[in-house]
């Protein structure tokens, strides 16, 4: 950034605020459709109330100016309260621009944010401005170091969607369809999308077949989400050494992020990438992980090597040889897997007695066996992935192997990046000398990487206790 800019705010920032207040210009229409004796005085005070809150959108725009320069971005806002946050070039981590579907296909705005590492929780700093603008300042000429295929972001898309999520998200949508469309249209609708009489014909009962049919649409739509979210991923790098995510179909956004401000880069296989030797790759940064979930993607699923690969050009100088490494003993595996299997033992006993309760209890007992099958997956993965858990450490970097819900972690940290290291022993962890490992790094999440029951000795040997 070596020119100087002076920017006034997008238009669509006017428009954004509008509508967050776009249930009030509804109330006027209604009253005048739905209630025969019509408030006149009550309903030019809302229409008063929507041309108010108009009025105060542009002179707010009015009022804001973003300035920035090879040294310093300053971002004036405010009407009633003036508010001006000065902000050094250097000190900004990570950097993003977002173009959605309506303010970026139509209106062509873009809205940038700025992360600057915090001990405080740091309100959002943002501004809309042109994306072409945007690209402008923040972008500069770069190669591109990794591109994804579109099959492996489906690939991607399929073993990540969570139907749990989309069916949990359906419900309540589900059970007032008939108010909120009307029987007529809602009956439409249900034989227009529903594949449940196909799965009946099929041999499925009609309870399961209901299940089935919630499962599959939560996860098409889980699905498009997913694709949506990573079509046209790509990773590259400018002269100066910055580095650019861009990824999105119709919400476009641009990651930019220095080296030296990721703290982590994490490497996930869940339990359906494992036969297919598969993993991908996130990297954190102090903001990254603000919005839960929101560790930026780095590689789509690949073979473990791409992943180094990818690593080494972040990590200058990564070298994944490690000098000492510290596993948990054999034994350890049971205070895995046995809290899986109690759990999957009172599940089977409570699907037993939903079996018997009739219709609507023959679907909790389906969706129980659903979770009963999860479980008894998740037992088997962690006996398989249990021999990868470990903490390897040399002169310069911590890689820690941890077992999670569904999936295997793999953080590597540059020891500089750790801001503290915890030992934690149970009373029962005592009395067989076994501890858990806390590792702490910057982050406004209070990010903590935890691996559990490994020996005590070794454990206070490698941190030099």
């Amino acid at each position: 950034m070596n020119d100087k800019y002076y920017i006034k705010p997008h238009i669509y920032s006017a428009i954004g605020f509008i509508s967050r207040f776009a249930f009030l210009l509804i109330i006027p229409a209604l009253q005048f459709v739905m209630f025969r004796k019509i408030k006149t005085v009550q309903s030019l005070l809302t229409l008063l109330g929507c041309a108010a809150i108009i009025t105060y959108a542009f002179i707010r725009r009015k009022s804001e100016f973003f300035l920035a320069d090879k040294d310093r971005i300053l971002i004036n806002k405010g009407v009633i309260i003036k508010s001006q946050k000065l902000i050094k070039n250097e000190r900004i981590s990570t950097l993003n621009i977002k173009r959605g579907l309506i303010g970026g296909g139509i209106f062509g705005a873009a809205e940038v944010f700025l992360d600057v590492p915090s001990t405080f929780r740091d309100i959002k700093t943002s501004f809309y401005m042109s994306a072409k603008k945007a690209h402008e300042i923040f972008c500069e000429k770069a190669d591109v170091i990794y591109s994804s295929e579109f099959k492996k972001i489906f690939l991607s898309a399929i073993l990540w969607s969570n139907s749990i999520t989309g069916f949990l998200t359906l419900v309540p949508l589900m059970n007032n369809a008939d108010k909120l469309l009307g029987k007529d249209l809602a009956s439409a609708l249900y034989n227009g999308i529903s594949v449940t009489e196909y799965l009946i014909y099929a041999g499925i009962s009609p309870a399961a077949a209901v299940v089935s049919n919630v499962i599959i649409i939560c996860f098409l739509i889980s699905l498009s989400i997913q694709i949506n979210e990573y079509f046209g991923f790509n990773l590259s790098e400018d002269d100066s050494g910055l580095m650019y995510i861009n990824r999105g179909l119709f919400k476009r956004n641009v990651f930019i992020f220095k080296p030296e401000a990721v703290n982590t880069i994490c490497i996930r296989q869940n339990m359906y990438m494992l036969p297919f030797n598969l993993c991908c790759s996130f990297i954190e940064t102090v903001s990254s992980n603000k919005i839960k979930g929101d560790m930026s993607l780095l590689i789509p699923p690949e073979k473990a090597k791409v992943n180094y690969k990818i690593i080494s050009r972040i990590f200058k100088g990564f070298n994944n040889v490690c000098n000492k490494k510290i596993t948990p003993p054999k034994d350890a595996m049971a205070a895995y897997k046995y809290p899986v299997f109690a759990a999957a033992f009172l599940i089977s006993a409570t699907a037993v007695v939903f079996s018997r309760a009739g219709v609507y209890g023959e679907i909790i007992y389906i969706l129980l066996c659903f979770i009963l099958v999860l479980i008894l997956l998740r037992a088997v993965f962690v006996i398989i992935s249990f021999k990868k858990v470990s903490v390897k450490v040399n002169n310069d970097y911590i890689c820690t192997v941890t077992i999670k819900h569904f999936y295997t972690e793999e953080n590597h940290i540059p020891r500089k990046k750790v801001q503290k290291t915890e030992i934690v022993q149970n009373i029962f962890q005592r009395r067989i000398n076994r501890c858990n490992l806390k590792i702490y790094v910057f982050s406004e999440k209070k990010r903590c990487i935890c691996v559990k029951h490994l020996p005590y000795k070794e454990v206070t040997e490698i941190l030099g206790l």
